[in-house]
């Protein structure tokens, strides 16, 4: 087993046992990977984006410019907010959709690990038939970085899963 995957086990396993403090059990994971779920219905493309919550934080400071920004505070929300419009482009039919942060919070990760979550909804000018993705959150903080995108299509729920991984700068279509 790789020392990485060895580290994460070890570190999921003794947050879960109580042995580790949930506080601290964010600061072994060597992990770099987003998750965002899509839903397109009709002219609304709707994401759940999760991130694990000290990379977003260091990736917000630098970005933003401000070393005390902390997340859970308004300034951290339009931080991220800039952030993602820049960092993560939806088209539908060509068009760029402009993202609106709708809402956000703060969970753990089934091992305990901190993760920050934000809503986003984006609105097209007509029923979505192509859409295309970029996702290059936090390519610009870890070389390492991987982001997960799940798609669905309503009705029928048709489902489609992106991934980029550091460093792919292209666009991905998901089929109508």
């Amino acid at each position: 087993m790789k020392r990485a995957a060895r580290r994460a086990l070890r570190t999921g396993l003794l947050a879960a046992a109580g042995l580790l403090a949930p506080e601290r059990a964010w600061a072994l994971h060597d992990v770099h990977v987003s998750h965002t779920r899509a839903v397109v219905e009709g002219r609304t493309v709707a994401l759940n984006v999760r991130l694990f919550a000290d990379d977003l934080e260091a990736t917000l400071r630098r970005a933003s410019g401000d070393a005390a920004l902390r997340l859970e505070t308004p300034a951290a929300d339009s931080a991220f907010a800039r952030y993602l419009a820049r960092q993560v482009t939806v088209t539908a039919d060509g068009v760029r959709l402009v993202p609106r942060v709708t809402g956000a919070g703060t969970a753990n990760d089934g091992a305990g690990v901190p993760t920050r979550w934000y809503v986003v909804e984006l609105t097209a000018p007509a029923p979505v038939g192509k859409l295309a993705l970029r996702n290059a959150l936090m390519f610009d903080a870890f070389r390492d970085q991987q982001n997960i995108v799940a798609v669905m299509r309503m009705p029928g729920e048709r489902r489609t899963t992106l991934f980029f991984a550091s460093g792919d700068e292209t666009a991905q279509v998901v089929p109508e």
